[in-house]
């Protein structure tokens, strides 16, 4: 059985929380178990939920034409889709089951629902959601300029 409030604790997102918001977002949460192999979420389908990984490892892939490429892995206390509580999209990459994984799902309408009763916890963690997508953004700089002036230095 997964304890909602451990692994809420243990990820980033939550680090500004304190127990009361903990429970309140806990409430919410979906205990899920995924074995290896099997989709968390398939690109281009819709983005409704955001995952917190509880135990193993899931593989974050694009799918480019015909071809699958690794985009990377998450292991335990990462989370993924939490772009999906901010706004309504399709998935833009897949996430798979890499070993036998256990997370807590946080679903969009029950999101949604909660923020009737509960605002200051979901704009709380709707803040956090942007801190740490501004991050990671800002983390990719670097490596776009790279990309930008290797395609100004070919020919054509």
């Amino acid at each position: 059985m997964i304890d909602a409030r451990q692994v809420l604790r243990a990820n980033r997102l939550f680090k500004n929380f304190g127990d009361n918001g903990i429970v309140i977002v806990g409430s919410i949460c979906e205990p899920r178990r995924y074995p290896p192999g099997s989709p968390i979420f398939v690109a281009k389908q819709p983005a409704e939920s955001m995952f917190i990984i509880e135990r193993g490892e899931v593989q974050i892939e694009l799918q480019v034409g015909s071809d699958c490429r690794p985009l990377g892995r998450l292991g335990v206390g990462d989370h993924l889709g939490q772009l999906a509580l901010l706004c309504q999209g399709e998935r833009q990459v897949s996430a798979v089951a890499v070993t036998e994984c256990s997370a807590l799902e946080i679903g969009r309408r029950n999101f949604l629902k909660l923020q009737a009763v509960k605002p200051q916890a979901c704009l709380k963690l709707m803040l956090a959601i942007w801190e740490d997508y501004l991050e990671a953004a800002r983390a990719a700089v670097p490596a776009l300029q790279r990309l930008l002036i290797a395609r100004q230095a070919r020919p054509g």
